[in-house]
């Protein structure tokens, strides 16, 4: 008996061992995949190891995602791969191993853990462009193109002595300029500038260089004089100016660009020129147009003149012109934000084909808007008053026109900048673009040369306005035409004279009253402004209506 109990132990105490041996037998698989940090796109990624003999068993997957709880679960005899069956979140961490088990269920030793992310983002934003670099007093200041991805956090921005070491970043916001100070004004500096997203990726660097004394600017290179930089470009080329007044009168080849630091920054004075900007002859295609940005253009004869051109003016005023604001014969001509005030003759007279948008036209001596020829013009969301001789004539006035007076900063000084409260805040076309307007901006862009820019005046919130009546209007008169009789004051050469005062008086006290005296003035205002401008160019004309006037 003793010895059967015996025998019977020990074939138990054998069994036991031989499958501890097995067990022990079993390797650590191998070759795990994904693993080493590797990004893996889908959320539910598949694991996959080399076999491992004896796992007649089967295998065991463990993982925890960002740190969690470790899970555990089967996999069956033969297979080699685990799919994760719940959906993996942004960003997630997974840490994983695996063992094999034997026929009689006994697991085997864990494999090295392996890990890897799913849905992380790790790929790089676009860098901005046209990084440039243009003194600013004793500073420096950096304009560039905003990066197009949409998921841009910011830059950052190197800076060290040109051909030195780029120091720690200084981290900027979504603002598309900045102005550097501190530097040493007797040494030239790089400037690399990076966008990074919300996950912490960096883009590659776009670089400029600064240069004491460097006031224009042409793809990186320094001119003594805008012309010079002019002669040297070619079509597609976009040439910066620093902030400050250059007393110069240009010639502008097709397809070359000039862009100033700001409307209220950079002056172009064309005092003894005949014009601040003449742009050469070109044909309407993209590649021939011009583009004129962030300038402000005074005296001369004309603030733009030119033949059969192609140009487009942004955030441009235009002002004290011995002449025309702007006068083309023909081609393209568009105007997107756009200041043009005390011209001694009409703000724009053109033959050009375009359009005339967010702009403001007022005080001009002439003609706000005057359209000669074939050309088509229109004219939208634009405030026109003061104009002596009208609006609009000849052009197609559509929506959003304004004909009220603005209050600026300081009209004496050409600072035209609005005050908050004024009614062109938030008065221009809703779907041109305003994102660059100091919040809070209403989600609408502002009239005038300061639209859509850091120098936009801000929304007032309902409670601190003041309702202001828009004074909307589509017609052809200003409202200096209506003060005004200018038929009269074309001929005498002065709204003073004695003459056209008794005008005014009849007209007002006489007239207006009466129902057919309103219909009469109202067909006389309508009419009165393009032959008022013919009797203007005529002394024999002038003469003769002033012998009939007294």
């Amino acid at each position: 008996m003793r010895i059967a109990l015996f025998t019977a132990f020990l074939a138990v105490a054998l069994a036991a061992y031989a499958g501890v041996a097995r067990a022990d037998a079993l390797a650590a698989p191998t070759g795990l995949s994904p693993a080493d940090g590797e990004d893996v796109r889908t959320p539910r990624p598949v694991l996959s190891w080399q076999p491992v003999p004896g796992a007649d068993g089967g295998y065991r997957v463990a993982w925890a995602v960002n740190g969690g709880v470790e899970a555990e679960t089967p996999v069956a005899p033969g297979s080699t791969a685990f799919s994760i069956v719940e959906a993996l979140g942004a960003d997630a961490h997974v840490v994983w191993r695996v063992r094999a088990v034997d026929a009689q269920s006994q697991p085997g030793p864990w494999s090295a853990p392996a890990d890897f992310w799913s849905g992380r983002d790790n790929v790089a934003p676009d860098p901005a462009s046209d990084l440039v670099a243009l003194p600013e007093g004793a500073a420096v200041r950096l304009r560039w193109t905003a990066s197009a991805s949409p998921d841009l956090a910011g830059y950052q921005l190197y800076v060290r002595p040109e051909g030195g070491n780029y120091a720690n970043p200084t981290v900027l916001g979504k603002a598309t300029t900045w102005l550097v100070t501190g530097l040493d004004p007797a040494l030239a500096c790089d400037f690399m500038l990076t966008a990074t997203d919300a996950a912490g990726n960096e883009s590659v660097g776009v670089v400029a260089t600064w240069r004491p004394g460097a006031r224009v600017m042409l793809r990186g290179q320094p001119f003594t004089t805008i012309q010079a930089a002019i002669d040297a470009a070619q079509a597609g080329d976009v040439i910066e100016l620093a902030a400050g007044t250059f007393l110069d009168g240009v010639a502008l080849r097709p397809g070359v660009s000039l862009r100033g630091a700001g409307p209220g920054l950079t002056v172009i004075d064309a005092t003894g020129f005949a014009a601040a900007v003449t742009l050469e002859a070109s044909d309407a295609s993209e590649g021939a147009r011009s583009t004129l940005s962030n300038l402000m253009l005074k005296s001369g004869t004309a603030g733009v003149w030119g033949g059969v051109a192609n140009v487009r003016l942004e955030n441009v005023v235009i002002c004290r012109v011995n002449g025309a604001g702007i006068r083309t014969d023909g081609g393209v001509l568009e105007l997107a934000r756009v200041t043009i005030a005390h011209c001694l003759r009409d703000g724009v007279d053109t033959g050009a084909s375009g359009t005339i948008v967010d702009s403001m036209i007022f005080s001009n001596s002439g003609i706000g808007v005057s359209l000669r020829g074939d050309g088509s013009l229109t004219v939208r969301f634009t405030d026109l008053y003061d104009n002596l001789l009208g609006g609009v004539v000849g052009a197609e006035a559509g929506e959003g026109i304004l004909n009220v007076a603005s209050h600026f900063v300081s009209d004496a000084t050409d600072d035209y900048r609005v005050l908050a409260g004024d009614p062109t805040v938030d008065a221009g076309d809703p779907a041109s673009p305003f994102a660059a307007e100091p919040s809070p901006n209403g989600g609408r862009v502002n009239l005038g040369a300061f639209g859509n820019t850091a120098w936009a005046t801000s929304t007032l919130p309902p409670a601190a306005g003041t309702q202001v009546s828009d004074g909307s209007s589509r017609g052809n008169s200003s409202s200096k035409a209506n003060k005004y009789c200018v038929v009269a004051t074309a001929s005498f050469g002065s709204a003073d004279q004695s003459p056209v005062a008794a005008l005014r008086a009849f007209r007002d006290r006489v007239l207006r009253p009466l129902p057919a005296g309103q219909c009469a003035v109202g067909t006389y205002e309508n009419a009165a402004a393009p032959v008022a401008r013919e009797i203007g160019k005529s002394e024999v004309l002038r003469g003769l209506l002033r012998g009939l006037l007294k």
